[in-house]
């Protein structure tokens, strides 16, 4: 076959392959959080299904049509790339990717769309930069460092197979035979855990809508990670916030402004976690993950945007992140979606008062927030935005100039 002479060993055919290999499939969607252009990745994509390697499928799902990249036939070419890859990476799809792209291919509801939520998010992580793939991180069944400065990303199934997860069961009674049936944990729709040095954050793919969750069973499955973080964290801490991504932040317009249904997603999204933060998935959101995995990331944020204004409000009734005198500033940069909806009250209640208390109530946001940002609290707040490409740079810019001063 001509596929002999093309270069698995490195470049865009091995990062495709990687991903496979750790995915089961690669979302065609997922291509848009790609590094670089992700039209490059589109067109080896379509040059190796001609080639036969891959191959592009559609599953319709619940009245949507998800475009998957495969393999085409694993066994017949896996001695193309096998070499160029590590031993867990073709375990893990040998073991689990053959069998979950099967199941986003063949199966009904639930079962193939989470597969296909849950591949999104993993791939986000491995282009943001983290240790995604099995070979890329510290496995779970060993001690995790928090000060290595390292970022990794733990998929649901890996979360599953600790080995405590099967011991942290529900235990329910049955008064009338005194005895107690042992239940797994089930109905979560958690699609992994980020650890790193800016947190450690459940990881949730909401796609087109914030649906209503089983609050006991995210409620649960906190609580095994409380005890799984404890037992395996060099220095034991739990995870009390959350990352919800959606396809684009229009999604949790309903959980800001809507009614009663609305109203029970946005409670049972939060009844676990102390913070939860909205981003969309595409490159902006992928960049403002890595800002969020870094070590200090909101301090820096406050003290590069609201350099003179007091931190420190535990004594404000507005729920903010900073304020002066009568001014209150909301940092939707860090996009904690209970802290903004409790600051829209505020001012929403402020200006049906007084409708010249809108200065009084800020909000700073990001560029690629800002169309969300004003839909959501341009009546009530003034909007003042900020490029993510300029802050970015200028955090690389400090960086450079940290190292060399070592």
């Amino acid at each position: 076959m001509g596929n002999t002479k093309k270069n698995y060993k490195k470049g865009t055919r091995h990062e495709l392959i990687k991903m496979i290999l750790t995915c089961g499939n690669i979302p065609w969607e997922s291509l848009a959080v790609a590094c670089g252009n992700p039209e490059v990745k589109k067109m080896k994509i379509r040059e190796m299904a001609k080639e036969g390697v891959l191959e592009t499928v559609k599953v319709r799902n619940n009245r949507r049509v998800y475009t998957l990249v495969c393999l085409s036939n694993y066994n017949r070419d896996k001695e193309l790339f096998a070499p160029y890859h590590t031993q867990e990476e073709i375990s893990a799809y040998e073991t689990y990717g053959y069998t979950d792209n099967k199941k986003a291919r063949y199966s009904a509801g639930t079962d193939s769309l989470r597969v296909i939520a849950n591949n999104e998010i993993t791939i986000l992580m491995y282009e943001a930069g983290f240790g995604a793939c099995p070979s890329g991180k510290i496995k779970l069944n060993s001690n995790i460092p928090v000060d290595d400065g390292n970022t990794y990303y733990y998929t649901s199934r890996e979360l599953r197979r600790y080995t405590g997860y099967k011991a942290d069961v529900v235990k329910s009674a049955e008064p009338e035979n005194n005895k107690f049936t042992e239940k797994k944990i089930s109905n979560s729709r958690i699609s992994g855990l980020l650890v790193s040095p800016g947190g450690i954050y459940a990881v949730y793919n909401i796609g087109r809508s914030a649906k209503d969750w089983y609050r006991s069973a995210e409620y649960k499955f906190k609580i095994f990670l409380e005890r799984m973080l404890a037992e395996r964290m060099t220095v034991p801490q739990g995870s009390d916030s959350a990352m919800l991504y959606a396809e684009k932040y229009d999604t949790y317009i309903p959980l800001i402004q809507g009614g009663e249904d609305s109203a029970n997603a946005f409670d049972n999204i939060n009844s676990a976690f102390r913070k939860t933060y909205i981003l969309p998935y595409s490159k902006e959101g992928r960049e403002l993950t890595r800002l969020m995995s870094e070590k200090n990331w909101k301090s820096r944020l406050l003290a590069r945007y609201a350099p003179k204004f007091r931190i420190d409000t535990s004594d404000i009734r507005v729920d903010c992140d900073a304020c002066m005198d009568k001014t209150y500033i909301c940092l939707f940069m860090a996009p904690e979606l209970m802290r903004y909806k409790r600051f829209l009250t505020w001012a929403q209640e402020s200006y049906e008062n007084d409708p010249g208390s809108k200065n009084s109530y800020v909000v700073i946001c990001f560029d690629f927030q800002t169309d969300f940002v004003k839909k959501t609290a341009g009546r009530y707040c003034r909007v003042m935005t900020a490029k993510l490409s300029d802050y970015i740079g200028e955090l690389n810019e400090i960086k450079r100039k940290e190292q060399e001063k070592c």
